[in-house]
């Protein structure tokens, strides 16, 4: 029988806890604090304390990519926030979350292009709702349908919010 370590026994004893529970990053004291700041809706906060676990991080963590994105869509700085999706889509490149708000960033921005090629590769059947709405605004978009942009933004967050709701 192999010897398992205490630390990996219990980094994969969170891995699978992190899995159910998505607000949950790590053990980490900095990690704690920028979950609870990205809860609260401390953006900034919770930015400055993920950079500073990666720094720490030797290996790359894509919940931390993506928290750190998220803080920044949800502030409207929308370069930076697609600069931390675009690590996570380097690496797992159908990424719902990523897709999901990378698009909705360029949908804010006004441009529905570049929103539309980031949904066109979102597939999520476990948020049907999200699922329902983007492929909708995809079907819309593709068949030459006129969009508003803030329409759509408002259609997207309605379906994420109503999915957050259901759950």
């Amino acid at each position: 029988m192999a010897k398992v370590s205490r630390r990996d026994f219990l980094t994969g004893l969170f891995k699978k806890i992190r899995k159910k529970d998505n607000a949950f990053t790590g053990l980490s004291p900095v990690l704690i604090k920028a979950d609870k700041a990205l809860s609260k809706g401390s953006y900034r906060e919770a930015i400055k304390l993920y950079k500073t676990a990666l720094k720490q991080e030797k290996n790359l963590d894509l919940e931390i990519l993506k928290k750190c994105a998220y803080a920044y869509f949800r502030l409207h700085e929308f370069d930076n926030s697609r600069e931390y999706f675009d690590k996570v889509l380097e690496v797992k490149p159908r990424e719902p979350f990523c897709l999901l708000y990378k698009g909705l960033g360029f949908a804010y921005e006004g441009d529905l292009e570049q929103a539309i090629k980031c949904w066109e590769s979102y597939f999520n059947l476990e948020k049907p709702f999200i699922q329902r709405e983007i492929n909708a605004i995809v079907g819309l978009y593709k068949a030459g349908e006129p969009l508003d942009y803030q329409e759509v933004v408002q259609d997207v967050e309605n379906a994420i919010q109503k999915q957050k709701k259901s759950t």
